[in-house]
C-alpha cells in the first residue's frame, strides 16, 4: 500500500463504465487516475502543461481543491463510486474553471 497523496483537480465521467482524475502529487507532478469496478490505473502526465487549455473543450471538469487523499483512499472512493453509480458531491454536478 501506497503512502503518496493526491490532490484531485479535474475530473472526466465520459465513460459511464469508468472515473477518470487527473491527480497531482505534493511534488507538482500530474497524474491520470483511470479507475474501473475492479481496477485502477495510475500514469505520469509529462505534457499536463500543455494539455491544459484543452481540458475543458475535451470534456473535463475542474474539481474544487479539498484536501489531498492518499492514494489507496482515492481507489476506493472511485471503485466505491462506480459500484454503487453514485459520485461523491465533489465529483458531480456543475463544471468548475480555474
Amino acid at each position: 500500500m501506497s503512502a503518496a497523496y493526491f490532490t484531485i483537480r479535474y475530473r472526466s465521467a465520459l465513460h459511464p463504465d469508468s472515473v477518470t482524475l487527473i491527480v497531482e502529487d505534493p511534488a507538482g507532478d500530474h497524474f491520470m487516475l483511470n479507475c474501473h469496478p475492479d481496477h485502477c490505473r495510475l500514469t505520469p502526465m509529462d505534457d499536463f502543461e500543455r494539455l491544459t487549455p484543452e481540458l475543458h473543450r475535451l470534456g473535463w471538469q475542474r474539481v474544487p481543491e479539498v484536501a489531498p487523499y492518499p492514494i489507496d483512499a482515492l481507489r476506493s472512493l472511485m471503485t466505491g463510486a462506480l459500484a454503487t453509480h453514485h459520485f461523491p458531491p465533489f465529483l458531480t454536478g456543475t463544471a468548475y474553471t480555474s
